[in-house]
């Protein structure tokens, strides 16, 4: 499926913010690959995950699969209450659950194998999650803050 697409479709249930969308068009610009619309849509997919309160992606795929299965059923529960065409509603959240498991098991592995993130500046990995440089950053930063603060104190 085109990322566009997704896009719209995650877009269409609140999984995703339009800001993201900017984020994408960054990302496809700087990926070097035949499959750019596989990868924007697992970014897609992380960037829903952030939408709902994560810093981080995991890269295990059960892990994934269950949290974002989670965050889909969720939604469906939301939207059965905004939208009355309940068919075409399971319809698309069918669509989106089919193409985010197609495109996990699919390219998960390689992000991590073929270290497609390091080639773009706005992601790191690490301890087998993908994050936003920005994130992980702040995380750093965080940790050594309680770090500095717990050794002053003993």
């Amino acid at each position: 499926m085109k990322y566009i697409e997704f896009y719209k479709l995650l877009n269409k249930y609140l999984l995703i913010t339009p800001i993201w969308y900017y984020e994408l068009e960054l990302i496809d610009k700087e990926l070097m690959s035949d499959s750019n619309d596989d990868y924007l849509n697992l970014f897609s997919i992380y960037f829903c995950l952030i939408n709902s309160g994560n810093v981080c992606m995991s890269l295990d795929k059960k892990i994934l699969k269950d949290k974002f299965d989670t965050l889909l059923n969720d939604s469906l529960i939301l939207a059965k209450d905004k939208y009355s065409d309940i068919d075409l509603l399971n319809e698309e959240f069918n669509i989106i659950k089919d193409e985010s498991l197609k495109i996990i098991n699919k390219r998960l592995s390689l992000i991590k194998d073929l270290n497609v993130v390091k080639d773009l500046r706005i992601f790191i990995v690490d301890n087998n999650y993908l994050y936003l440089r920005k994130y992980y950053n702040s995380r750093l930063s965080i940790i050594n803050s309680i770090n500095r603060i717990y050794s002053q104190n003993t």
